[in-house]
């Protein structure tokens, strides 16, 4: 099959799709996810690279600056990114460095041997009066994973888009260090989640005022939810 055959497909294909209501194109999409094992939909309808639609891996494209230029980025990542996909069993080094091997089979062992290396483990020893029966190997495998997944991720993107994107482009960061539920997170026992992923979005939408927020929400909470929505 050739690629120009390839194209043709995937356009005839996109064109079908377009003539759908959005709402049979939701209800198949959702149905199709609670056929196979899957958590929260990440690894049912992922991108494929390379591809006629992708030519290169996301990271290469970004490096070799292949994508659209002059716009803006806000990017960022919350404090304890990674602290919901991160196993609390974990309390020695060779329990980190299977976790890692399981998690992302493409990492070589000597990746995550020199990722762990940059995460040492007295740098997590306090993060563990936040629960005792939680393993500083925990918190620092936790931050190895919002490094992965999110800083890093953020960091590129901006760096790159800041070398190719353009002179007039401008680039922001930010790093969450707070969340609404705190108060949630101490009444399930679960104070070491800290500041996890999805702590922006009431933020980002500005909605303490509803449902069970508004019965928590402290002044602080208002004020950053007034700022990040308006940036």
């Amino acid at each position: 099959m050739s690629l120009n055959y390839q194209t043709l497909i995937l356009c005839e294909a996109l064109e079908c799709m377009r003539q759908l209501p959005m709402e049979t194109l939701l209800e198949a999409a959702y149905a199709f996810e609670l056929t196979i094992e899957s958590f929260g939909g990440f690894d049912v309808f992922i991108p494929t690279s390379p591809s006629s639609f992708i030519p290169d891996s996301p990271s290469t494209l970004l490096k070799t600056g292949r994508f659209v230029r002059n716009i803006d980025i806000l990017s960022g990542w919350t404090e304890n990114d990674g602290s919901l996909w991160t196993s609390t069993d974990l309390a020695y080094d060779l329990d980190v460095a299977d976790f890692f091997a399981a998690s992302y089979p493409g990492l070589t062992n000597a990746t995550i041997q020199k990722a762990m290396a940059l995460h040492p483990l007295s740098q997590f020893a306090n993060n563990t009066t936040l629960d005792p029966a939680i393993s500083a190997q925990y918190f620092r495998a936790s931050q190895m994973q919002r490094d992965l997944m999110m800083t890093c991720v953020s960091l590129l993107t901006v760096q790159t888009n800041t070398e190719y994107g353009g002179d007039k482009v401008s680039n922001y960061l930010y790093a969450l260090n707070q969340t609404v539920f705190a108060t949630f997170f101490d009444l399930e026992g679960v104070p070491y989640y800290g500041v996890p992923h999805f702590s922006e979005i009431p933020y980002v939408f500005d909605n303490l005022a509803e449902g069970e927020f508004a019965a928590v929400a402290t002044a602080s909470d208002y004020e950053l939810a007034s700022a990040m929505s308006a940036s």
